[in-house]
């Protein structure tokens, strides 16, 4: 059985803490970010004269194979052997790739999600995540992943496509809705150029209130068209953005988000996995008086540190839970009555507490 190349630097602690794992493809270089209890552990992968260069701190490693097979072999190690709930699983692709290095993009897409269906596919369960970020070649290729995946975990699905989507690929963004078992989900949505066909699809998506809390549509171009008398419910439109917040209920299959959140004990809740949860967050704002102050702080702190470290470009900041940081931290700072830090997408440096 093989012990993967970062991988086996890992203890058997680590393997069985990880919390959210991050992964990113550029052009001859690939890493991985995993999240841990106590911090973040970060492998890269290198193309170096013919081979690859495995690195991780003071650890090196020279594998006489591709690129991209020594990344997807640790991928598989770290995927196949989660057992816990991960709170994300998020990959990302550097802007570069699109502009600069465009032609292998599709061979590499394609292998990474060959090889990451093949991945889910060998587990004995369906991996439990929360949050799932993708970067896919074409919208099935996306899709596809749901099937290997616990639809009653998930609460945000994102999808980027910065090479553009066929329409009638676009098609296959519907399968959401047989897939999600009427548990409402935050779905997001990024394509290059949006045409009408695009638009015919995302207005068939917003007639899902039982599929959909909040779906967002971001674009680069859009075709010149009067979206507010073609899509029949309201919608926020930004600088390139479409936001639909809809009105619905869960599944009557178990009971409702907000009838757990009300059987949950909320002074042994870890607070930490309610933020991860963009539905549960917003009943966790209504009661937020209910939580240990001193357990919501130390918590708090946890999340500017990813917050930060997305901010400075290594992963773009996409979670839904940025819309509510700012109530989170006026509430800690009056009930501490002291001041705390500055929200870091305003570029005050988070590192000081204060509190």
């Amino acid at each position: 059985m093989s012990t993967g190349h970062a991988y086996q630097w890992l203890t058997e602690s680590q393997k069985a803490n990880i919390l959210e794992v991050f992964f990113s493809y550029e052009f001859n270089h690939y890493f991985i970010k995993l999240e841990l209890p106590n911090g973040f552990l970060h492998f890269d992968y290198n193309y170096e004269y013919g081979s690859t260069v495995v690195s991780y701190e003071r650890e090196k490693l020279l594998v006489e194979k591709e690129l991209a097979k020594v990344f997807l072999d640790d991928l598989e190690l770290i995927l196949k052997n989660k057992k816990l709930k991960l709170g994300q699983l998020h990959m990302q692709v550097a802007s570069n790739i699109f502009q600069e290095h465009y032609q292998g993009l599709q061979e590499t897409l394609n292998t990474i999600f060959e090889r990451l269906e093949e991945i889910l596919t060998q587990r004995s369960e369906k991996l439990v995540v929360t949050q799932l970020f993708l970067y896919p070649y074409t919208v099935k290729q996306g899709i596809s992943i749901l099937k290997y995946l616990d639809p009653k975990e998930l609460t945000f699905f994102g999808m980027r496509f910065y090479q553009g989507v066929e329409a009638s690929d676009m098609e296959n963004v519907l399968e959401l809705v047989e897939w999600n078992r009427g548990k409402r989900i935050y779905f997001e949505l990024l394509i290059f150029l949006i045409t009408l066909e695009h638009l015919e699809v995302i207005k068939k998506l917003t007639s899902y209130s039982n599929t959909f809390d909040v779906i967002s549509i971001m674009y680069l171009e859009i075709v010149d068209f009067d979206l507010k008398s073609f899509f029949p419910i309201h919608f926020r439109q930004e600088s390139e953005k479409i936001t639909f917040e809809l009105e619905g209920a869960d599944s009557e299959e178990g009971e409702t988000v907000e009838e757990g959140f009300e059987n949950l004990t909320l002074e042994n809740t870890n607070v930490r996995k309610a933020l991860e949860n963009y539905v549960v967050l917003k009943n966790v704002l209504n009661e937020l008086q209910l939580f240990d102050i001193q357990h919501l702080r130390k918590q708090f702190g946890d999340l500017c540190r990813v917050l930060e470290f997305r901010r400075r470009g290594v992963f773009e900041n996409e979670s839904p839970i940025i819309e509510f940081f700012s109530k989170i931290q006026n509430f800690i700072s009056n009930k501490c009555n002291r001041w705390i830090i500055a929200h870091p997408y305003r570029g005050a440096l988070p590192y000081h507490y204060g509190i």
